[in-house]
């Protein structure tokens, strides 16, 4: 199971965390539990959950915000809200409505003592419940990219007011499909309010959205990428990035973004979109971290209490 406790900075969480994985390991002979910060318990989540039973992680609880819920709603299992805090739960609720993860304030008796044997007491009755709670939610609610939303298109160096795209939005609303277009945002890719009805979502960024540090959110959303064909960019490491996490993408030439007849680059417009809805509806969610391969090292600790690798 992993748990989430959120705090203002992540000091106080972290001396939370570690007070009650010592106390587990020392005295609770039928579970394992570490205490991770919040980037270690992403980046190599699968290794953890595979050695331990109960995985708290410490943090900011602004940590959790529109472009990271997806990323928290497939991993926690909880999310605690340190009392300090706790006027922030009902957004951090409506972040996750979608997801089976429950959203929690933590209770001022437990948080406050910084008593690892009472505070896993108190708290393991707690995460019980929490548990059939979650599961409960989880037959509910489905996070993946085949089931919890309509099409998104990402397209670079594209403009969404030129004749290209107008005319090929127009052609979509004559065969009875409803695209919307806005200005690519991590805020806006994940937590965005549509003013109307639509049926795929065309987001517009510059050369610069697709980086290394936005593929990994990126590929939680996008069903495939429209890139322009440049000798000058030729976005070979983009292309590659792409190919890594299995997101279709479509050259198109400069040629193509002034034609006068639009019928040929309509078509193949429309085939790109038919391949990307196949491929979303047929396959379940990439787990982007499936490249992870570093072993867990061992890890130090300082007094019994702060641990590092």
């Amino acid at each position: 199971m992993f748990i989430f406790v959120g705090c203002t900075g992540g000091g106080s969480s972290s001396l939370f965390c570690q007070k009650i994985t010592q106390h587990v390991n020392e005295e609770d002979q039928n579970l394992t539990a570490v205490a991770l910060d919040g980037f270690t318990a992403m980046a190599k989540h699968k290794a953890y959950g595979d050695k331990y039973d109960l995985i708290f992680v410490y943090g900011g609880i602004n940590a959790l915000s529109a472009s990271s819920t997806f990323e928290f709603g497939q991993l926690f299992d909880v999310v605690f809200v340190a009392p300090q805090v706790r006027y922030l739960t009902k957004e951090k609720i409506r972040l996750l409505a979608d997801y089976p993860t429950v959203v929690q304030d933590i209770p001022p008796k437990i948080f406050g003592m910084m008593d690892g044997q009472q505070a896993y007491a108190d708290l393991l009755n707690q995460l019980i419940e929490l548990d059939y709670q979650r599961g409960y939610q989880s037959t509910i609610h489905s996070a993946s990219k085949a089931a919890d939303k309509n099409m998104e298109i990402l397209v670079i160096n594209g403009n969404a007011d030129g004749r290209l795209f107008t005319q090929f939005f127009d052609y979509l609303s004559e065969l009875g499909i409803r695209p919307i277009a806005e200005k690519f945002s991590l805020e806006g890719l994940f937590d965005f309010q549509p003013q109307a009805d639509f049926d795929i979502r065309f987001l517009f960024g510059n050369s610069e959205t697709l980086n290394k540090t936005y593929m990994q959110k990126i590929s939680r959303r996008i069903d495939s990428v429209i890139l322009p064909l440049s000798l000058q960019f030729p976005f070979t490491e983009e292309k590659a990035w792409l190919k890594d996490y299995q997101i279709p993408y479509l050259l198109v030439s400069q040629q193509d973004f002034y034609r006068n007849d639009f019928t040929q680059i309509n078509q193949l417009f429309l085939t790109m979109l038919i391949q990307a809805g196949f491929k979303t509806e047929f396959t379940s969610e990439l787990q982007v971290n499936y490249l992870e391969t570093e072993e867990l090292k061992k890890r130090k600790t300082f007094l019994g209490i702060f641990s590092w690798e």
